[in-house]
């Protein structure tokens, strides 16, 4: 009961941060009540959790890539705006569930990227301003993931390692 608690907690977290600052649904559509919304999460829910199953091995770039757009294409609903998640939003979801499975080690391997949003993308290179959420294509992805990968090899670091450093020094400035 207690693991069942921790990983909804996991999952709404995981929403929540792919979610918040995006507006992903489509405007005025008739929810029924919210209950479009709800059907829309529980199935994408669903199909996260199934492709996480994938993560007890180790998961290739190639591979990672296409569970992003599995996720993308599995979940295209008319509640959505222009009716599929974008690349950001779906990357985000699955990485920071990834994320936190592999905190709480629920996940044997780490993860093969991490959660790329503002903060993560202010460290890459060839950041030019874009919004994750407006991110569309796996090509611009990689090559954020390829700049972020770098910055953690100079650390000796694993890509989702350096991510949870940069996220922590983020959270200890904001207690001071």
């Amino acid at each position: 009961m207690k693991n069942k608690f921790i990983e909804n907690e996991l999952w709404y977290l995981s929403l929540a941060g792919a979610f918040q600052r995006n507006n992903v649904y489509a405007e005025n559509i008739d929810d029924n009540n919210g209950k479009k919304k709800e059907s829309f999460k529980k199935k994408l829910k669903e199909h996260v959790l199934k492709i996480t199953d994938r993560y007890h091995v180790f998961v290739s770039d190639e591979n990672h890539v296409s569970n992003i757009l599995e996720i993308i294409a599995l979940n295209a609903d008319d509640i959505l705006k222009v009716g599929k998640l974008t690349f950001g939003t779906a990357q985000k979801l699955l990485n920071l569930y990834l994320k936190y499975m592999w905190c709480t080690e629920r996940l044997a391997h780490i993860p093969p990227h991490c959660p790329v949003d503002s903060i993560i993308l202010g460290n890459s290179k060839n950041y030019k301003y874009d919004s994750w959420t407006k991110l569309k294509c796996e090509t611009k992805y990689m090559l954020y993931i390829n700049d972020l990968r770098e910055l953690a090899t100079q650390d000796n670091l694993h890509l989702a390692e350096w991510e949870l450093g940069v996220f922590n020094r983020r959270a200890e400035k904001k207690l001071v």
